[in-house]
């Protein structure tokens, strides 16, 4: 065994269980975000929420090309 291999895994091993923790602190802020906004909604008609998902499209596509018209100028 070369004399930093144990080191290494060890490392590995640590990298693997924190991109673990954050995966799961992620999912479950998604989760809540996700239960929140269910919540919120469960009262609206279909038409509404087709409305909201409409209006939200359209903001972040509209953020996005001028994001990227400024990022060409």
């Amino acid at each position: 065994m070369e004399p930093f291999e144990k080191r290494k895994i060890q490392l590995a091993q640590a990298r693997q269980q924190l991109s673990e923790q954050v995966k799961a602190s992620i999912l479950h802020k998604q989760r809540m975000i996700a239960d929140y906004l269910d919540r919120k909604t469960q009262y609206w008609n279909k038409t509404s929420k087709i409305i909201l998902l409409v209006i939200i499209i359209l903001l972040l596509g509209g953020m996005s090309l001028y994001l990227l018209l400024k990022a060409n100028n």
